[in-house]
């Protein structure tokens, strides 16, 4: 698997959107502490959503690349 931090961010995304629809449902039923509770993870997933979208990729750290093989001496 070449980018483990697409399925990462997607689980992020896949949180904030169920925690939102979480706090409105709460919300629109009268029941404010479930409300407050999804909306901690609503912040949250935002959260870790903009630090991995500021996390450097391992492809863009520099990793030494190695010559093929038939160019190896």
């Amino acid at each position: 698997m070449d980018k483990p931090w697409v399925w990462e961010n997607a689980a992020y995304w896949l949180l904030y959107v169920v925690a939102l629809g979480a706090v409105l449902w709460h919300w629109a039923h009268g029941n404010p502490v479930l409300a407050g509770l999804c909306l901690i993870g609503v912040a949250l997933s935002m959260r870790f959503i903009v630090l991995l979208a500021r996390r450097p990729r391992a492809s863009a750290l520099g990793r030494k690349r190695h010559p093929p093989i038939a160019d190896r001496s």
